[in-house]
């Protein structure tokens, strides 16, 4: 148990902090935490009406307000990243990722999430077949009087097919690539194949703009997810919308 005096003074303690909140005093409170990787706290905090709110990790601005705290102190932007590194390992931003914040906060300037349908770029791969189109007896069928004979599309269990990967936004599509038969789907063709050309795309449709603010939304193919593909696309500066963890070969298009 708590001695006496422990517990006055902390009786003590509350009724200043009560008189102290009555006069509408305007209170700071200071601690002490750690900056751990991965770190997500469960406490929930409830104040007399019941209200609470569930205290989560926020890694992103964790990491964004050491940046500016460390640049505001003049510190490089390459120690910045080897100090994070250090603490978080993988988790850590790129070292791109923290020379542009740290430019931006040099600037005077933040960074601002700007979510526009337009700027959701999907992409997948399809495979687009030849089919037949028959008007023979056999797909004969009742009709309307003055009516035009049914058309039936078949496909053939051996009818050819071609791959394509596509790229499309909401106004249309922004990058269509054939894929060679034989071709093997890796990291390798999905960033000079693919990626590479989309962002050229991507610059000369929107000059003044290039890649800001847009969004990459594919799966979690493993060619997709390799560490080579994120680290080009976020030097691109471009964004990649999340995806359901467990759904490697669901199409973003499909829902």
């Amino acid at each position: 148990m708590d001695s006496t005096d422990f517990i006055a003074s902390r009786a003590s303690y509350f009724r200043k902090l009560d008189e102290i909140r009555q006069n509408g005093t305007l209170t700071f409170y200071q601690d002490k935490t750690w900056f751990n990787s991965g770190e997500e706290k469960r406490t929930i905090w409830i104040d007399k009406q019941g209200q609470g709110k569930m205290r989560t990790n926020q890694r992103k601005e964790n990491f964004r307000f050491y940046i500016k705290v460390r640049t505001a102190l003049n510190i490089p932007a390459g120690v910045i990243y080897d100090e994070l590194y250090f603490v978080c390992g993988d988790q850590a931003p790129s070292c791109t990722t923290v020379k542009r914040w740290a430019k931006w906060f040099r600037e005077g300037r933040e960074e601002k999430e700007h979510w526009r349908l337009c700027d959701i770029i999907t992409g997948d791969e399809s495979w687009f077949y030849h089919t037949q189109i028959g008007r023979r007896l056999s797909n004969t069928a009742w009709m309307g009087r003055g009516n035009p004979s049914t058309t039936v599309v078949r496909r053939s269990k051996f009818a050819p097919k071609i791959l394509f990967s596509t790229f499309f936004k909401s106004n249309g599509p922004v990058f269509i690539y054939r894929v060679e038969r034989g071709q093997a789907i890796d990291h390798h063709f999905y960033i000079n194949d693919c990626l590479r050309p989309l962002v050229d795309e991507i610059k000369r449709q929107r000059p003044s703009y290039g890649t800001s603010h847009i969004k990459i939304h594919h799966d979690n193919g493993r060619p997709y997810i390799h560490k080579d593909v994120s680290n080009y696309l976020e030097s691109e500066g471009l964004t990649v919308m999340p995806h359901p963890p467990n759904s490697s070969d669901l199409s973003p298009c499909d829902f």
